[in-house]
């Protein structure tokens, strides 16, 4: 199952990140603890050539069906979110941070979304 969410930047601001987030799941037989993976993932139209940077989120090792195992799914999410729209990363401009700051709120939205749906696939196998 395949989910791409995408916004495109503004062309007056060269180094802003358009938006994306793609989650990944790959559901077999399950038990409890969902054998899944989801992606967050962020694009940058630097210098006119696409760069997506996509990080893997492992839920594998995680019950998605207690609230602790669909929080650190959360943090997990949330990190990965960090990393693709490369905050933290050096200095950067306001309109920079601003958009690292978009990139972030979709790629975890998205993100959030991957997981649910693996928890629902989850709920359905049973």
């Amino acid at each position: 199952m395949f989910a791409t969410t995408t916004a495109f930047r503004p062309a007056f601001r060269p180094l802003a990140l358009s938006l994306a987030a793609l989650g990944v799941l790959s559901l077999g037989s399950m038990p409890a603890a969902a054998q899944t993976t989801a992606a967050v993932s962020a694009e940058s139209n630097a210098d006119m050539g696409m760069t997506v940077t996509r990080v893997p989120v492992k839920l594998s090792d995680l019950n998605l069906m207690t609230v602790q195992g669909r929080a650190v799914a959360d943090r997990r999410v949330r990190a990965a979110a960090r990393q693709a729209c490369g905050i933290g990363i050096g200095k950067v401009t306001l309109d920079q941070a601003q958009d690292q700051r978009n990139c972030f709120s979709v790629a975890t939205r998205q993100g959030k979304v991957q997981v649910a749906l693996a928890r629902e696939q989850v709920l359905a196998a049973r």
